[in-house]
């Protein structure tokens, strides 16, 4: 009879769990948590391959986008507020939700977090269910009409170039920024450029330096 009961109650709470409003809402925080932790792969698999925007952004440009902007973080958290959830159909819903991000670091990021935390309107998460998966839903539009983005100039390599307006950082603040930076920049009269990767080349002409450098030196 117990054991009865408890399976009967196992089964509520996991019925309970696939409704779809609860399915929103735990896919909206997932996303947000990791956004927050920097988690690249896990925020991929919760964007639908249709994923656009009014921002014109698609899948890849939506999550290069997100990578240069929340990777200049050195300190980030997103605290969300007032999530609430609308179901339109069994395999739509939207979550709509107030963030306050907290944190500094690049100038893109900086601008971000002002842009953010001063928004009139919340956000709102637009998810559809995988078929035949209730506890799968992607992600397929982001919006928030008071937020302006900076206008996407190009995609070079997977990175999407803004034209955002100039952001500058002292010398004293770009050196803490480097430290702490996961990657390399150029620092530039304020301005602050990522660096690409090295190439093969790259790397024969610096070894080649190197030898010549140590062999002068030698020899002196």
């Amino acid at each position: 009879m117990v054991g009865s009961v408890l399976v009967g109650i196992g089964l509520g709470a996991f019925w309970q769990y696939g409704q779809p409003q609860r399915q929103v809402h735990v896919h909206t925080e997932r996303l947000l948590q990791a956004v927050e932790g920097r988690e690249w792969e896990r925020v991929e698999s919760l964007f639908a391959e249709t994923y656009a925007d009014a921002w014109g952004f698609d899948k890849q440009t939506a999550l290069s986008y997100g990578q240069q902007v929340f990777g200049q973080f050195l300190r980030l958290r997103i605290r969300p507020q007032e999530l609430q959830v609308q179901i339109s159909s069994e395999d739509r819903g939207r979550a709509t939700v107030w963030f306050v991000i907290e944190g500094s670091g690049g100038p893109l990021a900086n601008l971000t977090r002002d842009q953010v935390n001063a928004l009139q309107q919340p956000f709102q998460f637009d998810w559809q269910r995988s078929a035949g998966n209730p506890y799968r839903w992607q992600l397929i539009r982001i919006e928030n009409p008071d937020l302006e983005i900076p206008e996407i100039n190009h995609v070079h390599k997977g990175l999407v170039m803004v034209a955002d307006a100039k952001i500058l950082l002292s010398p004293a603040d770009h050196l803490d920024f480097e430290a702490k930076s996961s990657i390399k920049h150029d620092y530039i009269d304020g301005e602050v450029f990522a660096l690409e990767g090295t190439t093969d080349t790259h790397n024969l002409i610096v070894g080649n330096c190197f030898i010549l450098l140590r062999t002068q030196l030698r020899r002196s």
